[in-house]
C-alpha cells in the first residue's frame, strides 16, 4: 500500500478534483488505511486525506485508530485551520470510541472549534449511554 502514496502528486487544478486513477487510489489507500504507516499519510496534502478517509471502503483497525490519527495529523502541522479539524473529526464516530478515548476527547475539547455538526454526532453518545447510565444508577441505589 504504501508505495501508492508516491502517485499522490498535486495537480495545478483544485484538489478536490480527482482524476479517475486518483480515484481509484483514494479508494485503494481507504480500503487498506489499517495497513498503512499513519506517518507516511500524515504528509498527504489534507484534500486527499479527506477523500481517503470519508470513503465508503475506509477500513480502520479501530475507531480510536482514526481519532489518534485525527489527532497526530493536526499536532504535525504547523498551521492548522479550525474548520480543517471539525471536517476530519466529524468522519469520527464517537460512540464507538473506546471509554479512554471518549473521556480524552471530553476533557480535550475546544469549545470555541464545537460547531453545530459536531456537537449534534457528539450528544448522540451521551443518549446512546443514558440507559446504561440509568441501569448503573439503579443497581447502585439497590446495593
Amino acid at each position: 500500500c504504501n508505495q501508492y502514496l508516491q502517485y499522490f502528486i498535486i495537480p495545478n487544478s483544485s484538489p478536490f478534483v480527482f482524476s479517475i486513477d486518483y480515484d481509484q487510489l483514494v479508494k485503494f489507500i481507504s480500503s487498506h488505511f489499517y495497513s498503512i504507516d499513519p506517518q507516511k499519510l500524515q504528509g498527504l496534502p489534507l484534500p486527499i486525506l479527506y477523500a481517503i478517509l470519508s470513503d465508503k471502503e475506509l477500513r480502520l483497525s479501530s475507531e480510536d485508530s482514526l481519532f489518534e490519527f485525527n489527532g497526530q495529523l493536526f499536532q504535525s502541522r504547523e498551521q492548522v485551520d479550525s474548520s480543517e479539524k471539525v471536517f476530519f473529526y466529524k468522519l469520527v464516530d464517537f460512540c464507538s470510541l473506546s471509554e479512554k478515548k471518549f473521556d480524552y476527547l471530553i476533557e480535550r475539547i475546544d469549545e470555541e472549534e464545537m460547531t453545530r455538526p459536531l456537537w449534534n454526532k457528539l450528544k448522540k453518545c451521551f443518549f446512546t449511554s443514558r440507559p446504561i447510565v440509568a441501569k448503573a444508577k439503579t443497581e447502585e441505589i439497590e446495593k
